[in-house]
């Protein structure tokens, strides 16, 4: 007697089939894991853009809080600056009184070709001279993708700029507005790369007694 195979296999139709099926569903779930790595790191470099701003705009706040006058100035160049001076009105040991080109001084300096911000530590803006062409170790990066950066003052309505003669002494404080504007892309070969942009302003005034620029 003939015992009856019931064992039947799956036909080729069948198995192509089966594969197609299995191929959509790895395509979208492969789609899927795409989609979430890229929105991770927009949402990551979003992140990263803003905490850079919010520290570089932090460190030029607490610099500034602690002068005694603040200006715009512009060298032979065209290069324009932010000099904020430390001991203005003060004598040195043979009694000559500090003024804007020989005070302690923190400038602020932004490279519009790199889009870096540069901190010099200087003592005179000769100083700067030689720092801002890294003859000196005085200059120092700040931050990294800045395409904007500005300190001026601000009042109730609107933002002026700063000048070359600084801030006014005697009277109310002046309220500072120091502006920073950040990109994530990388700048490569000199042209700027389309990535996420950031904007932030901070509000702040000098605590110590405005010296007048001599």
């Amino acid at each position: 007697m003939k015992m009856k195979n019931n064992r039947a296999g799956f036909t080729l139709v069948e198995m192509l089939v089966a594969m197609t099926a299995s191929m959509i569903v790895i395509l979208g779930v492969s789609q899927f894991m795409i989609s979430a790595s890229n929105t991770y790191k927009e949402v990551d470099t979003q992140v990263r853009v803003q905490m850079d701003a919010q520290d570089t705009i932090n460190s030029v706040t607490d610099m500034l809080m602690e002068g005694n006058n603040v200006s715009k100035r512009q060298m032979d160049d065209g290069s324009e600056f932010y000099a904020v001076y430390y001991n203005l009105g003060q004598r040195d040991s043979f009694g000559n009184l500090y003024t804007f080109s020989s005070a302690n001084q923190r400038i602020f300096w932004l490279d519009q070709n790199t889009h870096n911000l540069y901190l010099f530590h200087t003592k005179s803006t000769s100083a700067f001279n030689d720092a801002k062409s890294s003859a000196n170790t005085g200059k120092q990066l700040l931050a990294e993708g800045v395409s904007d950066f500005e300190i001026r003052i601000k009042d109730a309505t609107a933002t002026s700029d700063l000048t070359e003669d600084g801030l006014s002494a005697g009277g109310d404080k002046t309220l500072l507005e120091i502006y920073v504007k950040m990109n994530s892309a990388k700048i490569a070969r000199g042209k700027k790369i389309k990535g996420f942009t950031y904007k932030a302003t901070q509000s702040c005034y000098i605590r110590n007694p405005i010296v007048a620029l001599p």
